[in-house]
């Protein structure tokens, strides 16, 4: 049971982590429309690390309703697992 909560916490960290960034990411797009051209590849950088991160997670969700990994604490033991 311990093991199941451990890996959903990080699941949901991950959750709350993709959700702050998108945030972050309107924040700038919004606040700094002078600047789209440093904005920009700099947003698109920030969304390939979500899409990565979003990915091993589901990676780590598969593998944990096939029991192939053990418990996983946060998202360093997410990205040591893969």
């Amino acid at each position: 049971q311990q093991e199941s909560l451990m890996s959903t916490s990080a699941l949901q960290e991950e959750r709350v982590w993709q959700d702050t960034t998108q945030r972050f990411i309107q924040h700038l797009t919004t606040n700094f429309q002078c600047y789209m051209d440093i904005v920009v590849p700099f947003c698109v950088g920030v969304q390939e690390m979500k899409l990565g991160l979003r990915l091993m997670a589901q990676n780590v969700c598969k593998s944990l309703k096939t029991k192939k990994i053990g418990p996983v604490e946060n998202i360093s033991s997410v990205v040591g697992h893969l």
